[in-house]
């Protein structure tokens, strides 16, 4: 009998400090209580395209061209290669960036993604590091978008201009 007392009150011991556990030291918790959306920022880097967008770590995001406005044509195996810029709720916009021009779209699977203009925004895996703009011009339908909207390099700039006609937004 003691041995099964001491068995429940260590069992009732264990649950308690593991869901004592899920709220963390504070830190967790606060990241938990915050919104994505919260954490999800785009703002604008200078590389070497120009000011481009970027997200909270510096990571360059992207614009498909075969989208269509407020619809993304990137789903399955292109989603993992270029993550959508998801968010619960409203992205934020950060330096240098005007707030009205960001928005978010509802993709097919129900989760929401940040979008420039209307044009869904993305990222690129094999970005390493912040600034990388590897991904820019990929099969000539990938662009890094600057602070307007645009694919980098399609206005003001004659380097990649011819890259992105019938961009269609």
């Amino acid at each position: 009998m003691l041995r099964r007392r001491r068995f429940v009150a260590l069992t009732v011991l264990v649950l308690f400090a593991a869901c004592g556990s899920e709220s963390g030291d504070g830190n967790n918790e606060d990241a938990a209580d915050e919104p994505l959306s919260a954490r999800v920022t785009v703002q604008v880097r200078s590389t070497g395209l120009g000011d481009v967008l970027v997200d909270a770590d510096g990571k360059t995001v992207y614009l498909f061209s075969k989208d269509s406005p407020a619809k993304s044509a990137c789903t399955g195996a292109c989603a993992e290669l270029w993550p959508p810029l998801a968010v619960d709720g409203q992205a934020r916009a950060g330096d240098g960036l005007t707030g009205a021009k960001l928005t978010t779209l509802e993709r097919e699977d129900g989760t929401r993604q940040a979008a420039i203009n209307g044009h869904p925004l993305y990222r690129y895996k094999p970005d390493a590091k912040p600034g990388d703009t590897t991904g820019h011009g990929v099969e000539g339908t990938w662009f890094a978008v600057t602070p307007a909207g645009d694919p980098a390099g399609s206005t003001g700039s004659s380097s990649t201009s011819s890259s992105a006609p019938g961009y269609g937004y």
